[in-house]
């Protein structure tokens, strides 16, 4: 069975929209010439192409060398390329999830182009590797083509649960053809679809499954991100290149726990406390418990922006305990932030209010996604768990957005609605998660928290597990509160455990400060007395 590794290069850009950085080096070697080393380690592949846009080959020619091949496609740009960009942006350290639950292989997908490729060299599958892999196995290249082989007859895809960057996805020509022809991208295949409902593809044979350490760890092994190429920097110089699979998994579940990220992969700004549901919502802390804050000066998020300067790859995200269309300059934050290298910007919402100009800057910079905190399937419901009688207002909001995309022809941003999970509105969960999947960019099921036991605790089941890591969220989040006070966790409404202050300290300072190493130390170490929070949060094993 013939089959060749495929390596997408696009010179204007990463595959998330970042800045292509194939000819940046590594340890004296450029990024695009070290992936094509490794998978030149290959024992199974009979070739490795580089498929490039027309107007690009004759530079990537030069980047590779003469013993490469390069081909040019006409159909390099898939037309869900975007929203495969928009989703994957939530989620770029794991092989799927982000909005729709899409894949690593989706991010710069052309199923067209690798079609038209396999047909014109007569191959029996595809082994599609990200340009930016620096660090592909070989030999989970190997295992994962041998297992393809092995099923060939009865699945046309074999991918692996591996972290992005680290292995490959294959596909047989014929499934391709059928993607180009129908406009998909290829990780809708594993995707829910409510119409269709099946077993989940990681039970199936059609996912070859490495060590478990493989599976469980996180981490984009992908040089297009300024995190994922640091983190293949250290790597390397730890000597990576001589690594196993194995061992590569394990350097990165060791990175997530031996000091924070630099900077946060994700900050929250809370804009202001002010909120429609305050008094009314059950399901979160808004109004009388939360205080009155904010709003948050438009200062202080430039000054954000503005430390975020040398990264992009952070995501914002506008929401905390209050509304964020309440701001009264909504439109200038959403532009200071556009105008950032922030990778994505996210606007959490209840859907009661915004007026005129909130629509504007939604669908103007444009937001990345909108997430409606919508968390019922009928009128009954919604008034059961939010005390006011608003479900068809908000239903109508979302359409009028949903339209409002439609009508600019634009991808972003994204509409999706959230869920929390109680037993007050659990009998919608199923039909508000089938609407949200077939008519909006998806849904998103939430259980709910007891903010350390300083909310009611409305679980249906405890998922806790028995027993406690460090939180997770100490390594990877940052929350500000509309008083520009960072505080540890988005569990801390009330600023019980304060990091920092801004526009007082750097964010970086605060980030990395002496308050904040402590935490995590404690974490570590099981020492949580001194800190009114942690010691009754069970939410430190969430992402």
């Amino acid at each position: 069975m013939m089959t060749a590794a495929v390596v997408p290069v696009d010179l204007s850009c990463g595959p998330l929209g970042t800045r292509c950085r194939l000819a940046d080096e590594l340890a004296g070697v450029p990024v695009l010439r070290r992936t094509i080393a490794r998978l030149r380690a290959s024992q199974s592949l009979s070739g490795v192409v580089v498929i490039v846009p027309p107007e690009q080959r004759d530079a990537v020619r030069e980047m590779v060398g003469g013993a490469t091949e390069v081909e040019a496609s006409r159909h390099w740009v898939a037309p869900h390329r975007e929203i495969c960009r928009a989703s994957r942006i939530w989620s770029p350290d794991s092989w799927r999830g982000g909005i729709g639950g899409l894949s690593w292989f989706d991010e710069d997908a052309a199923p067209a182009a690798w079609a038209e490729l396999a047909a014109h060299r007569k191959l029996d599958a595809v082994a599609i590797v990200p340009a930016a892999a620096a660090l592909v196995a070989p030999e989970l290249v190997d295992a994962t083509v041998a297992h393809h082989r092995e099923n060939a007859e009865t699945y046309r895809l074999t991918f692996s649960q591996a972290p992005p960057g680290l292995g490959t996805v294959v596909f047989a020509p014929s499934l391709l053809a059928e993607l180009a022809s129908a406009g998909q991208p290829p990780g809708a295949i594993l995707a829910y679809q409510p119409d269709q409902p099946q077993p989940d593809w990681t039970g199936k044979p059609a996912c070859f499954r490495p060590a478990a350490s493989i599976v469980e760890a996180r981490g984009r092994l992908l040089a297009d991100t300024h995190r994922g190429l640091r983190r293949l920097e250290r790597m390397l110089i730890d000597g990576a290149d001589e690594w196993s699979a194995e061992r590569i998994a394990d350097a990165l579940t060791r990175e997530w726990s031996s000091g924070p990220p630099e900077p946060p992969e994700e900050i929250e700004l809370e804009l202001t406390t002010d909120d429609p549901l305050a008094g009314h919502t059950t399901l979160r802390p808004r109004g009388e418990p939360v205080g009155r804050r904010g709003p948050l000066s438009v200062e202080v998020v430039a000054a954000v922006a503005e430390q975020l300067h040398s990264v992009d790859d952070v995501r914002i995200v506008l929401g905390g305990f209050g509304e964020p269309a309440l701001h009264p300059e909504f439109g200038r934050i959403v532009n200071t932030l556009r105008q950032s290298p922030a990778l994505a910007i996210a606007v959490r919402t209840s859907g009661l209010v915004g007026d005129e100009l909130f629509e504007d800057a939604l669908f103007n910079a444009p937001v990345d996604v909108v997430i409606v905190t919508l968390d019922a399937a009928t009128p009954e419901t919604y008034v059961r768990v939010h005390g006011v009688d608003a479900f068809e207002r908000v239903r109508a909001r979302i359409d009028r957005w949903s339209s409002m995309r439609q009508q600019r022809r634009q991808v972003r941003p994204l509409i999706v609605t959230e869920f929390v999970k109680t037993a007050a509105n659990l009998a919608d969960m199923e039909p508000f998660y089938d609407v949200s999947i077939r008519l909006l960019a998806g849904g998103v099921i939430a259980g709910p928290s007891h903010y350390a036991g300083q909310f009611p605790d409305l679980r249906v089941t405890a998922v806790t597990p028995p027993r406690r890591i460090p939180c997770r969220q100490l390594q990877r989040r940052l929350t500000v509160l509309a008083d520009g006070t960072i505080v540890s966790c988005d569990q801390d409404f009330t600023a019980r455990q304060p990091l920092g202050r801004l526009p007082d300290q750097l964010l970086a300072d605060v980030w990395h400060g002496e308050r904040a190493a402590r935490l995590r130390a404690d974490h570590r170490h099981g020492n949580l007395s001194e800190w009114p929070l942690c010691p009754r949060c069970e939410e430190w094993h969430r992402p």
